[in-house]
């Protein structure tokens, strides 16, 4: 594995499943893909679709960089409005429990 490639997966690890803003939309970083070409950011937006950001770009991850309960007010509505939501099943974490 490329040194490049180790430093995406490392980022992306320590966002993963926190909200990002990708340009003005915020969206949740979900993982990583890779074709013969490029390495790809994997972000889920706010209806349940995904986009494939390519890491010659990036993202500004939002965990850590507002108010706890400004990001966790932003979860509530990411996942009451994202199209996969199922109230039975919580996806995210707060803020509490992201720092733990």
């Amino acid at each position: 594995m490329d040194t490049t490639k180790k430093q995406i997966l490392k980022e992306i690890e320590q966002y993963r499943n926190t909200l990002v803003l990708n340009m003005f939309e915020v969206c949740r970083l979900e993982g990583f893909d890779e074709d013969e070409e490029d390495y790809y950011y994997v972000l889920r937006n706010v209806r349940g679709g995904f986009t494939f950001l390519s890491c010659v770009g990036s993202f500004i991850p939002l965990y850590k960089k507002i108010d706890e309960k400004d990001y966790d007010h932003l979860e509530m509505w990411f996942q009451m409005n994202c199209d996969t939501y199922d109230p039975s099943e919580r996806r995210y974490m707060t803020y509490e429990e992201l720092k733990t």
